[in-house]
């Protein structure tokens, strides 16, 4: 694993009884300017962590969004 990439691990969370996909993220710049730029991303106080809506889309970006920046640990998610 390149040393100069980020960590998220990806939770299953429930905000307002909807689900959402839980982003726990290394404090690397990269990934912090691409959920501040991309707007589907929220700040969850509760969870301490940043959360989408739980869709297949928003997975997908997930991937794509930080694939070469950030590796995903998506088994908890799974």
């Amino acid at each position: 694993m390149n040393k100069n990439f980020g960590h998220i691990t990806l939770k299953h969370l429930v905000i307002h009884n909807e689900k959402h996909i839980g982003l726990q993220v290394s404090a690397h710049k990269a990934i912090r300017t691409i959920i501040e730029t991309q707007k589907i991303y929220q700040w969850n106080e509760k969870f301490e962590m940043y959360s989408a809506p739980n869709t297949k889309e928003n997975l997908n970006l997930v991937f794509n969004s930080f694939k070469g920046i950030a590796w995903i640990n998506g088994g908890p998610f799974l």
